[in-house]
């Protein structure tokens, strides 16, 4: 038996909507214009809906409203008519307004989530309550880290838990507003299968907040889109933790750009693009066999912090703009590392155990700097180009069977190469004039 539930409200406070408790296959739609706006959804059992289709919505048109909808039970659905699915353009849920928020909690299996919030200050709780902008390192997972996924359910943040396997979640933020005040969003995603979550946000010259956990055990798969414009005092942060065989895809446009992801355990890749006129951070801590294509595309001033545990990780990086930094730790054997920097760059980087390889290419005026530990039993290998004036290289290899190729060109570069132990090799190459080569072999 399938039962439905219609709620029309113009201008009301609030509005309750219910399923019975052993109810199967309901179905929830409602149109609710005016402020300070409120729905309640409750339903229990299998195959339920909230939003049935794109005549038979979850709306909310106004400023100041709140929806929280609590499903327990398995292939339920909030906002969309396909459980499992992440694409389309128009979900059948949205609030249309400034100051909303939404609470959805969904226990059991194959649930699904698809929303959309357009207008200022959605579920944004404001760049004061969180770990800050431009921050080498968020300190802490905040406020993820806080231990209550069960408070405050009708306040400040946008919040969606999923507990069990086979999750989705796809939410939409857009605002129109340039005075400062973005969109904000936390996603919790339990279970031990493939879980996914997907997240778009888009503002015209004010700050985005996305905060997402999918640390159990499994696969995950998390999508991040930001976009801010318009002004250089507003930013986008993401913070992303992952455990199991972790997936991140994270694309970041505009001014102050933060994005943090750790993931713990399996097999984890992460491909992420910040794109900014100065100022872009980027946080990554790895462990497992990893992989990591980061691209900073900035006029100036952009960081990479990058740190993988394990054996047979690969980490690329590519860094364009005067004064960006590239830091990179590798702890492990077979580990590959690959840096791209063009413009005034410094890159330092550290592999630790044995058999790692690194490539290093800096082009530019000049004043690049590539320094390289390489530690460990030895049978590491590491080529570097570089290609300006006063140019900088600094290469430690410890162990045996290490080798190292360098080559530069210009006026008034060094390279320092220093290779602990027996059968080790340095090939160097300058070009031009004032540059000096310092070598010192089985110390």
């Amino acid at each position: 038996m399938k039962k439905l539930l219609l709620a029309l409200a113009a201008g009301v406070a609030s509005c309750s909507l219910a399923t019975g408790a052993m109810a199967q296959s309901n179905g929830v739609f409602t149109n609710q214009q005016g402020t300070d706006g409120r729905i309640l959804v409750n339903q229990s059992g299998s195959s339920n809906k909230a939003g049935l289709s794109s005549n038979e919505v979850l709306y909310q048109t106004g400023a100041g409203n709140n929806l929280i909808v609590n499903q327990s039970g398995n292939d339920n659905v909030v906002g969309k008519t396909t459980a499992g699915a992440t694409g389309g353009v128009n979900p059948d849920g949205q609030q249309n307004g400034n100051n909303n928020t939404l609470r959805i909690d969904q226990s059991g299996n194959g649930n699904a989530v698809k929303y959309r919030q357009l207008g200022n200050n959605n579920g944004n709780l404001g760049a004061g309550q969180s770990s800050g902008a431009n921050g080498i390192v968020p300190p802490s997972f905040q406020p993820l880290d806080y231990g209550a996924p069960a408070g405050n359910p009708t306040g400040q943040w946008n919040f969606v838990s999923q507990a069990g396997n086979g999750s989705s979640v796809s939410i939409d933020q857009n605002s129109s507003g340039n005075n400062g005040i973005g969109n904000g969003i936390l996603i919790f995603q339990g279970g031990t299968d493939v879980k996914e979550a997907s997240v778009t946000q888009s503002t015209a010259g004010a700050s985005n907040y996305a905060y997402l956990d999918q640390r159990a055990d499994g696969a995950s798969i998390a999508t991040v889109n930001q976009t801010n414009t318009g002004q250089d005092l507003q930013f986008n942060l993401a913070d992303i933790r992952q455990g199991g065989t972790a997936t991140t895809n994270a694309t970041q446009n505009g001014y102050l750009l933060d994005l943090f992801v750790n993931q713990a355990g399996g097999t984890n890749v992460i491909n992420s693009t910040q794109s900014a006129s100065s100022n872009s951070v980027m946080a990554i801590f790895q462990d497992g066999n990893n992989e990591v294509t980061a691209r900073q595309t900035n006029a100036s001033e952009a960081r990479l912090f990058a740190t993988q545990t394990g054996n047979n990780n690969n980490l690329t990086s590519d860094q364009t703009g005067v004064g960006s930094i590239a830091t990179v730790i590798q702890t492990g054997d077979g580990n590959i590392g690959f840096n791209n920097q063009v413009g005034l760059q410094t890159a330092s980087i550290t592999q630790s155990s044995n058999s790692n390889t690194f490539y290093n290419d800096q082009f530019g005026a000049g004043l690049n700097t590539f320094t390289l530990l390489q530690t460990g039993g030895g049978s590491h290998s590491a080529i570097s180009n570089q290609n300006g004036s006063l140019l900088v290289a600094n290469v430690e290899q410890y162990g045996s069977n290490n080798q190292y190729i360098g080559t530069q060109a210009g006026l008034n570069n060094v390279i320092s190469v220093q290779q602990a132990s027996t059968l080790n090799v340095a090939n160097l190459v300058q070009g031009g004039s004032g540059n000096t080569a310092t070598i010192r072999q089985n110390r």
